[in-house]
């Protein structure tokens, strides 16, 4: 797909390995970050699967404010 480009904002689409317990591909992430006067991420994590899913999901956050 195509778009206009947008300097201050980045989308990031990821999809989970077979491990875990999962199915391959049944949760899928999408990572939006925004950039102007301040800096925001969203975090999405949807099921893609027509069933029930149980999982753990973990986040570790670090900062480089150098």
């Amino acid at each position: 797909s195509s778009g206009k480009v947008e300097y201050f904002s980045a989308a990031f689409f990821l999809r989970n390995p077979l491990a875990g317990g999962l199915e391959q591909d049944v949760v899928s992430i999408l990572r939006e970050r925004f950039v102007g006067e301040s800096m925001q991420d969203v975090i999405v994590a949807q099921n893609q699967s027509m069933e029930r899913q149980s999982f753990e999901l973990e986040l570790e956050l670090e900062a480089d404010f150098a």
